[in-house]
């Protein structure tokens, strides 16, 4: 799964790789963890969405936060980790045993051309199952990455059976007209930590701030548009398959330049 060396299961360090194990019925709450400069990032945030969807799940929570962050700061000195994304998994195996652990993933931060020039996008249709809790639901991922790999898109937007927008595949999406952002309903999409942050920045930058379907048959009305999330933060999308949009509009880049700050002065 990774080149690092080191990884934690069930609160131990251990060498890579990861051990893996064949339960077709398992089922896996996961969060993937920012490390910036060695520090963690909206950790809070993320240990309170991983209760939640244990929660959802009626599945006991057995780590506290204060042993989270103990295991994740671990990892973080075993492996000199200075800028890093770490996957940190609850797998529910088909006996009822459980297996926690964590390890660093593979991450691909967006290049400074492609802050610059934004990203071309895809659409998806596909739906997640429960689309509130951050469970592992491969079938959508598989269909994702074929369809990204095939057409050599950064993303695919995924489109419900109403033929509107909700998220992408690992991000959350936003649009904007005429000063305004838009996005999908919060109960019809994951509810991403760095999307809570974004709306915060929208709403602190004096912007209107919708949520509303975003339907396929009106993307020629929005101006511009991004994606959202742990690797990309608010990263522009310069195309979503023949529709193209603006790249210098001031109201995005005024909350990228905001949200940057924003990181800066949430590290923990």
């Amino acid at each position: 799964m990774t080149n690092i060396p080191i990884y934690i299961e069930r609160g131990e360090l251990k060498k890579t790789p990861v051990s893996g194990f064949q339960d077709e019925q398992a089922v896996q709450i996961y969060e993937v963890l920012r490390i910036v400069d060695s520090k963690l990032l909206f950790f809070s945030d993320h240990y309170a969405r991983f209760c939640h969807s244990c929660a959802l799940l009626q599945i006991p929570v057995r780590v506290n936060e204060v042993e989270f962050k103990r295991q994740l700061r671990l990892l973080i000195q075993a492996n000199k980790l200075i800028n890093a994304n770490v996957k940190v998994e609850l797998n529910i195996l088909s006996d009822k045993s459980e297996l926690f652990r964590m390890y660093v993933v593979p991450h691909q931060y967006p290049t400074a051309e492609q802050y610059r020039w934004g990203v071309a996008v895809g659409l998806l249709h596909a739906e997640r199952q429960n689309p509130q809790a951050k469970v592992a639901q491969h079938s959508v991922r598989e269909k994702a990455n074929q369809a990204i790999a095939r057409n050599n898109w950064y993303e695919v937007l995924l489109v419900d059976h109403n033929q509107c927008i909700t998220e992408g595949s690992r991000s959350n999406v936003f649009f904007i007209r005429d000063g305004v952002f838009y996005t999908a309903k919060a109960e019809q999409v994951l509810g991403g930590i760095t999307r809570k942050y974004i709306i915060e920045c929208i709403n602190r930058l004096g912007f209107g701030y919708v949520e509303a379907p975003i339907r396929v048959s009106e993307l020629a009305q929005y101006d511009a548009a991004f994606i959202s999330g742990t690797s990309p933060k608010v990263l522009p999308i310069a195309q979503i398959e023949e529709h193209a949009y603006q790249l210098d509009n001031k109201p995005l880049r005024q909350l990228m330049a905001d949200f940057d700050r924003f990181i800066e002065e949430s590290l923990h």
